[in-house]
């Protein structure tokens, strides 16, 4: 029962950023906790996060596997919390936010279930799950997708045409005002894409990557593949959210954007920690590994140039009347 805390604690915090008795700043920083709870969890000590939750060998490569997971919620938590820091509300649009965080908490906690299933059966071979492997799925991706989900219906609900409007505003200011980028929308868009195909390719074909990247001495089993499609589910969040970054503030575009290179940071370590310290990995893994590092400094340039691009003033927030008024005199 002493490894159901960890859950029971993230579970705790995502139920507290919907508690009515607190301020809503402290049920922000609920949701931020238990973000970040999670990237600790899964990065530090993934072996005693879920090894109660198996039976079997539950060797170094399962606890490996998991940790890839700690790179999502890491970002997501520092861009939530950035995001209170600077502007104290909530994101604006923030659906589009909710229905990426909300698709990928579903697509987490589906793929645990399937696994629940087919890890069931005595016939599969590796790990088998215990009577907690149900309890803890729920008590993570189960919650984080029930908290979003009600999230999402109480943004839907509060949804008022003037803030559509202001949203639609703002975003025309940042054009009128001769801060827009082309440059920071397709490498938005592309960043969408890759991580769209990311998705796609971890969750499909999890048998081939883990054969392709992992030493044949390693047995490849059904937990391993697990993973691994979490960690295309996961890739879902960038792929929807870059889609709707360019209708932030600036300052919130710069954040997002730090968000994202804090995430490829951590599986780039992971991938180096992976080759070079632990030894699972195979010699073709040195394609995946570059493929990681360079995606990073694609980020990493996109971040510094779109930094630059806006300034120090750029990414305050600027008054939409005050800009259009100034656009329409110089007319």
């Amino acid at each position: 029962m002493l490894s159901l805390v960890p859950h029971g604690v993230v579970a705790a915090c995502f139920a507290a950023s919907h508690l009515p008795q607190l301020k809503t700043r402290h049920r922000t920083l609920a949701h931020i906790a238990a973000h970040g709870l999670l990237g600790v969890l899964y990065f530090m000590i993934p072996t005693f996060f879920l090894q109660s939750t198996v039976t079997g060998d539950f060797n170094s490569l399962h606890g490996f596997l998991q940790s890839f997971a700690s790179a999502f919620h890491i970002g997501l938590a520092y861009f939530l919390y950035m995001n209170e820091e600077h502007s104290g509300s909530d994101l604006e649009p923030v659906q589009p936010f909710l229905f990426a965080r909300g698709m990928t908490a579903f697509i987490c906690l589906v793929t645990r279930l399937f696994a629940a299933y087919h890890l069931s059966t005595t016939s599969t071979r590796g790990l088998l799950i215990t009577d907690s492997f149900l309890c803890c799925a729920i008590l993570s991706d189960g919650v984080w997708f029930a908290s979003e989900l009600a999230h999402f219906v109480l943004a839907a609900r509060k949804r008022t045409v003037s803030e559509e409007v202001q949203i639609i505003s703002n975003r025309a200011a940042i054009w009128l005002d001769n801060r827009g980028s082309f440059y920071l929308e397709n490498s938005l868009y592309g960043d969408a894409a890759l991580m769209l195909i990311f998705a796609m390719i971890h969750f499909a074909f999890p048998n081939h990557v883990l054969k392709l990247i992992i030493k044949q001495e390693e047995i490849i089993d059904s937990h391993h593949v697990m993973w691994c499609r979490v960690f295309g589910a996961l890739c879902l969040y960038p792929a929807f959210a870059s889609l709707f970054v360019a209708a932030l503030q600036p300052v919130q575009q710069v954040d997002y954007l730090f968000s994202r290179l804090l995430t490829q940071g951590v599986i780039v370590f992971l991938n180096v920690w992976g080759h070079w310290i632990q030894g699972v990995y195979s010699a073709n893994h040195i394609t995946g590994f570059m493929i990681s590092a360079l995606y990073a400094s694609f980020l990493f340039s996109v971040y510094f140039r779109t930094k630059n691009h806006y300034g120090e003033d750029g990414v305050r927030k600027r008054n939409v009347r005050t800009t259009l008024e100034r656009v329409v005199k110089n007319k």
